[in-house]
């Protein structure tokens, strides 16, 4: 893919985001993309390859954005506490924007970029945790069991499990983690 002009290129994906969140991705057409950004069709294939190159480059700058989001949050007091809002975070960002995570989760490199950039924000999490809460395994396998269980449930909602059967494997997911991980009930 070639490189974008910065002003061009964020329009563009300044209109495809808003399309694709106020009409869905049945909507999303090059054709109302180039309009709604004022170019041609050759313009947006000069800048993103096809469509489908626009739709990754949106979700990678949408996923750069959460986690831009998430190492500005202020951590608090207490490091479990703010592990599972990292947690929590992620589920509610995925409800929020399935189309783009289903974008982004095509590309086998876009899969890998998620996973490691999560890694690093649970394992920062982590090794927060104060000594009377060790880790029942190394603290690098520990961020990869964390964020391969979360994506596990985000994949089975972007699959179309029903939202009550989602909610309940969620939890159990999330709580059977942190009992292995950490030995011991996530609270609440």
């Amino acid at each position: 893919m070639r490189k974008a002009t910065p002003g061009t290129a964020e329009r563009v994906l300044e209109v495809a985001a808003a399309l694709l969140r106020d009409a869905g991705p049945d909507n999303l057409t090059t054709r109302r993309i180039c309009d709604g950004a004022g170019i041609t069709a050759p313009t947006l294939y000069h800048h993103f390859g096809d469509k489908d190159g626009l739709l990754r480059a949106l979700a990678e700058r949408e996923m750069q954005a959460f986690f831009a989001r998430k190492r500005a949050t202020p951590l608090t007091g207490d490091p479990l506490a703010d592990l599972l809002r990292g947690w929590d975070d992620w589920i509610a960002f995925a409800r929020s924007a399935p189309d783009l995570l289903r974008a982004l989760l095509r590309e086998g490199e876009g899969i890998a970029a998620l996973r490691s950039g999560a890694e690093a924000i649970v394992l920062e999490r982590l090794r927060r945790l104060p000594p009377g809460m060790p880790l029942n395994l190394p603290a690098e396998t520990a961020a990869k069991a964390m964020v391969a269980g979360s994506n596990t449930v985000v994949q089975l909602m972007l699959e179309g499990m029903d939202p009550g059967e989602f909610a309940v494997l969620e939890r159990l997911m999330r709580d059977a983690l942190v009992r292995a991980v950490l030995g011991k009930a996530a609270p609440g």
